[in-house]
């Protein structure tokens, strides 16, 4: 497909539809995933360096290498050479014989290749769940509706039965609700009124949650909010997450990233912005392992 429209973007969705029908059940931008890279690498290129696909965000690919159009071979009269030997034409015939089953085996690869991932594809695609639920009692999601970055306004334990979001009502303050997968409405945390950003602790025994002037934490099994630290007059928190190790990484935009115990204390600075071009450091998230 990238060679018949060589310098054109080839849409994944193009691709998905020439490979398979309507009807076939496949993580589609998987299988293409794996296509490209094994094309890739029988090419011995990588996406940080494409010498012949380059990847297009969000569309597709494009085949950036050179092409020419074989010319058609002329039709020559055919030729009697005098004193041409039967041992010419033995091995001229030969020779015909072994490119024609290098390419009958080349054929026969390519395809089992592609057999295989579309097989793969199929077999290993997990099956997708699609889960709706109701804020009720609440109305709307805290800050739901604006197109820039922001504190995240739900978060979901991690056995994945219990959800936690920050949502207002007609009337009052914000405040953090949780849920249940098996129940049919949210409850309101005590104690969490003005809460935003919920982020559940490694073990899922926690829920840790902004306010304007600290960050608290109160139990999932239920008890009052614990305050872990008091926001300096003057700063804002802007995203926190809870590592593997127990330590809590915060935001405070225009000053970096920094550590804190979740027992509360003094924090640590790890990034530390170039306010020269107005950078900002937001949104922090602990990843698996706990190094990074």
């Amino acid at each position: 497909m990238l060679l018949e429209q060589p310098g054109e973007v080839v849409l994944r969705e193009e691709i998905r539809r020439r490979l398979w029908a309507n009807d076939t059940i496949v993580e589609f931008d998987h299988s293409i995933n794996v296509a490209i890279q094994r094309l890739r690498d029988a090419l011995g290129e990588s996406a940080e360096e494409p010498r012949y696909i380059e990847t297009v965000a969000r569309r597709g690919y494009r085949f950036a290498g050179q092409t020419e159009s074989e010319p058609l071979p002329r039709q020559e009269p055919e030729v009697t050479t005098i004193g041409a030997t039967a041992g010419d034409k033995h091995s001229d015939s030969a020779a015909t014989r072994v490119f024609i089953w290098i390419l009958a085996a080349v054929l026969v690869v390519v395809a089992a290749i592609a057999w295989l991932i579309k097989q793969r594809s199929t077999i290993e695609s997990p099956a997708v769940t699609h889960l709706q639920l109701s804020l009720r009692p609440a109305d709307a999601l805290v800050g739901s509706v604006s197109p820039r970055p922001r504190n995240t306004a739900f978060a979901v334990s991690p056995d994945g039965r219990l959800i936690v979001f920050s949502a207002i009502r007609a009337t009052g303050l914000p405040q953090l609700y949780s849920r249940r997968l098996e129940q049919a409405e949210a409850t309101p945390i005590p104690g969490t009124e003005d809460g935003r950003h919920p982020f559940f602790s490694p073990d899922g025994r926690w829920i840790g949650f902004l306010v304007p002037d600290a960050i608290k934490k109160v139990p999932v099994a239920g008890g009052p909010p614990i305050v872990i630290y008091e926001v300096p007059r003057g700063r804002t928190v802007f995203g926190a997450s809870w590592a593997e190790d127990g330590t809590i990484v915060l935001s405070h935009p225009s000053f970096g990233i920094f550590r804190l115990a979740s027992g509360g204390g003094t924090t640590e600075a790890i990034t530390k912005p170039d306010m020269t071009t107005g950078e900002w450091h937001v949104l922090p998230q602990a990843l698996p392992g706990g190094k990074a």
